[in-house]
């Protein structure tokens, strides 16, 4: 082989290369954003001055996002002992970062809940057309 040929080989296989690094980069771009989550992180009863349970939960979502966070929780021992409860769009932060917020469920009316009773706690992420982002459930002692 020539020197020129060699050359040109080389060259080829380095113009190969940065397409190749130029597709992975142009692919990743849309993976930099942060998954929408949601965690549970506890619950908690209240009788006074009205029967609530409280659910602490850890989000995320991305940045331009418009969602709300529904909440239910169930009883273990009675499936119509329910509460419910929403964390409306404007009380949810959108951006790369984690925010913990709290969702106050109120029961809905005939449900008794008591203190160290077992839930199953299930909250969503929601947007204006209730299509789900994230979605967690724990079973919880309140």
């Amino acid at each position: 082989m020539k020197p020129s040929r060699l050359r040109a080989r080389f060259g080829g296989t380095a113009v190969a290369t940065a397409l190749l690094a130029v597709g992975a980069v142009a692919m990743a771009a849309p993976a930099s954003a942060k998954a929408n989550l949601i965690a549970i992180d506890g619950a908690e009863y209240a009788a006074q001055p009205k029967p609530m349970i409280t659910v602490d939960v850890t989000y995320s979502c991305d940045t331009g996002e418009t969602l709300r966070i529904e909440g239910v929780a169930t009883s273990t021992a009675n499936k119509k002992a329910v509460a419910t409860g929403t964390l409306a769009s404007g009380e949810v932060t959108c951006d790369f970062g984690s925010h913990v917020a709290e969702v106050k469920l109120t029961p809905k009316a005939g449900a008794v809940f008591h203190k160290g009773e077992k839930v199953t706690v299930v909250v969503k992420t929601l947007d204006a057309t209730n299509a789900v982002y994230a979605d967690a459930e724990k079973f919880a002692k309140i």
